[in-house]
């Protein structure tokens, strides 16, 4: 996005090569779907930045050349499309693993889900971006008087209607109108266009905080109000949630009440620690620790996450029966890091 901003913003064909270096190796990076997601927000980026003019001048010549970059890997990558199952697998194929709207709460509770039949468990975790990462979002449209905040925004909103699946009509109208967009299926993997938009915001908002709250007060403040009503919220499914399992013994199996219990109290606490610094902020305004603060607070939170969420699959191998098959895989060095407890007997 950079490289394409620097693109429209000036002449020459050094910037255009540059961001097609940039969409190459967006490509190359291996997966198909991302690189699909990352070339419409590069399209729709440009049009925001310089308009249908410059976007066809600067930025359609740095697709191509990045996607002629890439035809070392596009090229076998279509022949193989072509010989695959999944060619032709139509609108249900399309609506795969969608992301149940009872799965929205994973944006404060990535955890405090239990499983739905027929759906992907892993969905809410693809939407946590942090509740300090919400809150500092919320700041930066709030307060930011950056315009391209309301671009990243609407990024948000237009990935989480379109992680639903079938339930939003946006989806039906990409998939009937977007050339290549009902090639894929799991569409709650456009939700890393909705974390890359948070985390931009979230910078927004940091930078407001840094650059003093005296203009902004009145915004930041209501920020401050949301993120009590939001705890306070969080408090009420918590008890909600403790009061429901004690009154229906054996609806859930002791490990999802386990977890649906400890996500919810974890978002309380990391709501409240959140509301104590805003208000650090609003009270001190000079000072610039809670800012500080937040980042790292939000920075634990994520690192737990990451670290809690991520597969250990060298541990997967080593937990596995020895065979032959076993022993070979470790043999192969770096590539054995995709070995999982699911996938042994075909490497």
């Amino acid at each position: 996005l950079y490289l394409v901003s620097r693109a429209i913003d000036t002449t020459g064909t050094k910037t255009i090569a540059y961001a097609a270096c940039g969409i190459s190796l967006m490509i190359l990076a291996g997966h198909p779907q991302p690189a699909y997601y990352g070339a419409l927000i590069v399209t729709a980026w440009a049009l925001y930045k310089g308009g249908w003019e410059k976007a066809l001048r600067r930025c359609a010549p740095a697709l191509a050349l990045g996607a002629a970059l890439a035809s070392i890997q596009l090229l076998p990558t279509y022949q193989l499309a072509a010989e695959s199952s999944r060619q032709g697998a139509g609108y249900d194929y399309a609506t795969t693993f969608e992301l149940s709207p009872y799965f929205l709460s994973g944006a404060i509770a990535p955890r405090g889900q239990i499983p739905l039949p027929g759906h992907d468990p892993s969905a809410p975790l693809h939407i946590y971006a942090g509740i300090g990462g919400l809150l500092l979002g919320a700041i930066g449209v709030a307060a930011s008087r950056r315009r391209e905040r309301w671009f990243f925004l609407a990024v948000a909103a237009v990935a989480l209607l379109l992680s639903v699946g079938s339930i939003s009509y946006l989806f039906d109208l990409a998939y009937t109108f977007l050339p290549g967009f009902g090639r894929f299926r799991i569409p709650f993997r456009v939700l890393g266009l909705y974390a890359l938009a948070v985390s931009v915001l979230s910078g927004m908002g940091v930078d407001v905080l840094l650059s003093g709250i005296r203009r902004v007060r009145p915004r930041f403040a209501l920020v401050a109000k949301g993120a009590f009503f939001l705890s306070i919220n969080i408090a009420a499914w918590s008890a909600y949630a403790h009061t429901h399992l004690l009154v229906s013994p054996g609806a859930l199996e002791p490990p999802q009440v386990e977890r649906l219990v400890s996500a919810v109290n974890w978002a309380l606490v990391l709501t409240v620690l959140n509301l104590a610094l805003l208000l650090a902020i609003l009270w001190r305004g000079g000072k610039r620790w809670p800012v500080w603060a937040l980042g790292a607070l939000l920075v634990i939170d994520l690192g737990s996450f990451v670290k809690d969420r991520g597969l250990h699959p060298y541990r997967t191998r080593v937990r596995a029966e020895e065979r032959p098959v076993h022993r070979w895989v470790r043999g192969q060095g770096y590539r054995s890091r995709y070995a999982t407890g699911l996938n042994l007997e075909s490497y």
